[in-house]
């Protein structure tokens, strides 16, 4: 099942099957290896074969990500760099109170809404890593106490973990962690331009969208055949650049398929690592969320 969201739609367009229609996609995720949905950020939904099955839903539309923990709980991110859990079992929400105790916070922005996002979450291991827009990344074992494992001018876009290795997209390049989150290094080597805004990891190799800044001028994707080796340009197929960002949340990977979206409505997919690209699908409208 290919997921793919847009500001209208859920699509599963290994079947071109419209799952969900007249709702935006906010993030898609997996918890207990089924996929979850956040729609018009606010309600929460497992996603079947043929229709999706709502389990929770949020006081007020201001969800922005979602990230399922090793206990099965599924912590969800929210405008204001405010973080909630949710039980998928029962529904309740319950804020994570000791997220807004984290020191600093006054000093966190948002150069494009008047309050900081959580615009990414991911969990490495038993850890919750908080993507903070723009606020750095934090990295909490229990919810309970957290650390700041990236700094906040770092400007980071996306989270993302296979195991215990963690990598980002950031206004500073790529960044990777080896060890859970706890440390990481940063390297733009390779790409044309140092501005990044998402990244998906797969066996080891690392595929990450980057441009000339936020609006997204010459944007392309690469991948790298390990973390903290040289990136190269993913061809085959693809345009030489795309004139908008690669965005969070739209390039994912999983075992023999890479896929992204743009914000132009299309689909491009790699069945093989990334040397060759085909389009699956064009004028969706802008995609906003993919899960391969």
């Amino acid at each position: 099942m290919l997921l793919v969201g847009t500001t209208s739609a859920l699509w599963d367009l290994d079947r071109s099957y419209a799952l969900v229609d007249g709702a935006a996609v906010t993030a898609l995720g997996r918890a207990g290896g089924l996929p979850v949905a956040l729609l018009d950020g606010e309600r929460l939904c497992r996603v079947g074969e043929d229709d999706v099955e709502p389990f929770a839903a949020l006081d007020r539309p201001d969800g922005q990500s979602l990230a399922a923990t090793a206990a099965g709980t599924i912590v969800v991110g929210r405008s204001g760099a405010r973080l909630a859990v949710v039980d998928p079992g029962g529904g309740g929400v319950e804020p994570v109170e000791s997220f807004d105790q984290v020191p600093g916070r006054g000093g966190w922005h948002n150069p494009a809404n008047p309050t900081p996002d959580l615009r990414t979450l991911a969990v490495a291991g038993g850890a919750v890593l908080a993507g903070v827009h723009v606020g750095g990344v934090w990295r909490s074992e229990d919810l309970r106490l957290w650390q700041q494992v990236v700094e906040t001018d770092a400007d980071v876009h996306e989270v993302t973990t296979e195991g215990e290795t963690a990598a980002l997209a950031a206004a500073v390049g790529f960044g990777w962690s080896l060890d859970g989150g706890r440390s990481w290094r940063f390297s733009s080597e390779g790409l044309h331009a140092r501005y990044c805004r998402a990244v998906a990891l797969q066996g080891g190799a690392v595929y990450l969208s980057a441009s000339g800044g936020p609006r997204g001028d010459r944007s392309a994707l690469y991948r790298a055949p390990r973390a903290g080796e040289p990136f190269v340009r993913c061809a085959g197929g693809l345009p030489e650049f795309f004139p908008a960002n690669i965005d969070s949340g739209t390039l994912a990977a999983a075992p023999g398929r890479v896929v992204f979206g743009t914000e132009s409505g299309e689909v491009w997919a790699s069945d093989d690592g990334g040397d060759s690209w085909t389009r699956l699908a064009a004028e969706l409208g802008r995609v906003t969320a993919v899960l391969a």
